[in-house]
């Protein structure tokens, strides 16, 4: 989409073949490997971090290269799970994005405080949901319980119902299961 849009796009990929495929089929640039041995001297305009940040072992450092790499009037774009929305509280440790490979969890002030401590004014914080998460909760926890009928995969369209509530009800009390930020260097 960026690329359409007239954007001049790199992206970084762990993963050989995803890269590959990103080349092939989407034509992108892509670097092969992760975000701490990306070392670019260019300037981005935009710099996007979709659900990489709670995956980075040194938050403040990959942060420190991402807005030396920033031009600046750039924006910086991080979309990421947020500790304090619904499902967390609801699931407790079924809850779909507690995943053995998050390293990090954000609250809204936490990341605020993270962003602040690295140079970051944010402009816009906002909260989105994932509705399609909730099913995986749902079944995870009946299969907790040891409820392996109720937890089954194909049984999880039954569970859209309840999540479209979980998703109403986190819209309602500001506990989304997501966080976007739109930041940019402070001003000095």
């Amino acid at each position: 989409m960026w690329q359409k849009n007239g954007f001049d796009v790199k992206g970084i990929e762990p993963s050989a073949i995803r890269a590959q495929v990103a080349r092939d089929k989407f034509g992108l640039k892509i670097f092969n490997g992760h975000i701490e041995e990306f070392k670019e001297s260019k300037v981005f305009d935009v710099i996007l971090m979709r659900h990489l940040l709670e995956h980075i072992e040194h938050p403040h450092k990959v942060l420190t290269d991402v807005k030396r790499m920033l031009d600046d009037d750039g924006l910086l774009v991080i979309t990421i799970p947020n500790i304090n929305c619904i499902g967390r509280y609801v699931f407790r440790d079924s809850w779909a994005w507690v995943l053995p490979w998050h390293l990090h969890f954000y609250h809204p002030k936490t990341l605020r405080r993270l962003l602040k401590s690295q140079g970051f004014e944010i402009l816009k914080l906002y909260q989105i949901p994932s509705p399609l998460w909730y099913p995986e909760s749902f079944s995870a926890w009946f299969k907790n319980r040891g409820w392996t009928i109720l937890s089954s995969r194909i049984l999880g369209v039954i569970w859209i119902v309840p999540s479209l509530a979980l998703v109403l009800v986190g819209f309602i009390f500001g506990k989304n299961d997501n966080m976007t930020v739109i930041a940019r260097k402070e001003r000095t």
